[in-house]
């Protein structure tokens, strides 16, 4: 295991993997992705904070602070006013073409967005990260990008009832135990839901196009449970490829 600098001076640490680069000009390079670890909300985090001593307040009512924040944010943010927290910025904007001048917003046709952007703050926690390279992908096998097909948007946002494109490399979903399959799981309660086979229209190496469960609005990781490794072999054991971005499921 290979780090940047000692842990003792950074009170931080990610672990990554290393991904050969294909692209012939990059031949003989790798890249990094962050090892998945844990999704936490907001509760979580509030619990954490004060069993670890991070918090002069009591969880729940750091918790209740923190929500009535995120809604008056919200209301700012709807208001097409910008934020900046120090920790991050958010930024109200519009996606889609305006056919003329006299045009008018359609929800067909465009989307209101949030974009959020690290700030001074964080920035600054960066240098206190410690990145640990626990070696390279034992397959060579990730889930890269998600792609809404409705709205174009990419690792941001799907819409339920909607066929969506997962992006990777060795992400065909195979194999005989039952884990393997497509699955959708809710950040806040921890519901897991899987796609049902027949729903999925597109089943590739590199590429699956599957039609997103009736999920109930909130925020979702995507994960990929896979015994592929080539042609028509597998491995025994399954395969975990879990997409590092959280997406809003809309």
């Amino acid at each position: 295991m290979k780090t940047n600098s000692s842990k003792e001076n950074n009170p931080y640490s990610l672990q990554v993997r290393l991904f050969e680069n294909k692209l012939k000009k990059d031949k003989g390079t790798f890249f990094a992705k962050v090892k998945s670890s844990n999704v936490m909300n907001i509760e979580e985090i509030c619990k954490q904070a004060e069993l670890r001593g991070g918090s002069s307040i009591k969880a729940n009512i750091m918790k209740n602070a923190v929500e009535e924040f995120f809604k008056e944010m919200a209301y700012k943010l709807a208001s097409g006013i910008s934020v900046n927290t120090g920790y991050f910025t958010a930024t109200p904007s519009i996606k889609g073409v305006f056919k003329s001048a006299n045009d008018i917003f359609d929800k067909d046709r465009h989307s209101i967005r949030f974009r959020f952007n690290q700030g001074n703050k964080m920035r600054e926690e960066v240098s206190k990260v410690n990145v640990e390279i626990v070696g390279l992908n034992p397959n060579d096998a990730y889930l890269d990008y998600v792609c809404d097909l409705t709205t174009m948007s990419e690792n941001e946002m799907v819409t339920a009832n909607k066929i969506i494109k997962l992006g990777g490399n060795k992400i065909k979903v195979f194999g005989d135990d039952e884990s393997v399959g497509v699955y959708f799981t809710n950040t806040e309660t921890k519901q897991k839901t899987k796609v049902p086979m027949s729903d999925i229209s597109d089943n590739g190496i590199k590429s699956i196009t599957l039609l997103v469960p009736d999920l109930d609005p909130g925020f979702y990781s995507i994960t990929i449970q896979t015994q592929y490794t080539s042609g028509a072999t597998t491995t025994k054991e399954v395969n975990s490829l879990e997409l590092t971005h959280i997406v809003e499921v809309v």
